[in-house]
């Protein structure tokens, strides 16, 4: 991440209907725990430390949900030094 930002994607390929049909919601979890105001496909992250973890992204379509597999989200040793300077 470094002292600036990065951001996740979560992109719904297709569900069982049309997705015009039903509603798609987005929950993003940091290391199992669901993250407050996170509803949107994307999620942006700052540099910060407390940034580091594991992130899923659960998407609802009606009573069908999918989770993805996580990503890894760690900080540089060279960012880690700067933001404790």
């Amino acid at each position: 991440i470094g002292t600036g930002t990065m951001s996740l994607l979560c992109d719904v390929i297709s569900f069982s209907e049309p997705s015009s049909a039903r509603r798609v919601q987005y929950s993003w979890h940091k290391d199992g725990q669901p993250l407050p105001r996170a509803g949107l496909p994307r999620l942006v992250l700052s540099g910060a430390c407390d940034a580091e973890g594991s992130y899923t992204c659960v998407v609802t379509a009606g009573e069908d949900s999918i989770t993805t597999r996580s990503c890894e989200v760690r900080l540089s040793a060279e960012a880690k030094e700067r933001m404790s300077q």
